[in-house]
């Protein structure tokens, strides 16, 4: 192996330990920002989809998917890393919906940044908060669904669309608004 062989792969190690931290830093945030919680039933209000939206804008789609795979499988391993605990049994929360859907927004919104050119900073602007508000839909979408099939059929609970929309979509748009400009 010659030297410029030997830098080449120094460098593409040096690149893989960078996306490796990047990758483990976003699973860090993501974790932490499980606990700066308001509680509420039947979903707390987190700063988790601050950090989903960051980690599709900075690490792109394929690293910032890794980030949240990496979240959930060890948060479903046991490790109370989620904002009501962890393990297995946190697919019977009624907020687990919200953390599936974490993964194909983190995907869609990534492809959606990796495609913007950033020449002007008003399109860039629009671009921008566009892809985080499909990314924060993909969430609620899945979050939604999964908090009234939990409910009611999971949990043998009653509620309605309306209280479904109110407790896990409504009572978050003060939030909302403050992560997509941030």
């Amino acid at each position: 192996m010659n030297t410029t062989e030997r830098a080449e792969k120094k460098s593409e190690m040096e690149i893989l330990l960078t996306r490796v931290f990047y990758i483990s830093v976003f699973t860090f945030l993501t974790a932490a920002s499980a606990f700066v919680k308001i509680p509420m039933y039947p979903v707390p209000i987190t700063l988790q989809t601050l950090f989903v939206l960051l980690a599709a804008n900075i690490l792109g789609k394929k690293d910032g998917t890794i980030s949240l795979l990496l979240y959930l499988m060890v948060g479903l391993s046991g490790i109370p890393i989620f904002a009501n605990g962890g393990g297995p049994s946190y697919i019977f929360q009624p907020s687990f919906g919200y953390l599936i859907g974490f993964i194909p927004a983190v995907y869609f919104t990534g492809i959606m940044v990796e495609k913007i050119n950033y020449n002007n900073y008003k399109e860039t602007f629009i671009l921008l908060l566009t892809s985080n508000l499909i990314g924060l839909a993909i969430i609620y979408i899945f979050g939604l669904s999964y908090l009234y099939v939990c409910i009611n059929f999971l949990l043998k609970n009653s509620i309605t669309i309306h209280q479904v929309i109110f407790s896990g979509f409504i009572i978050f748009i003060p939030g909302m608004i403050i992560k997509l400009l941030t």
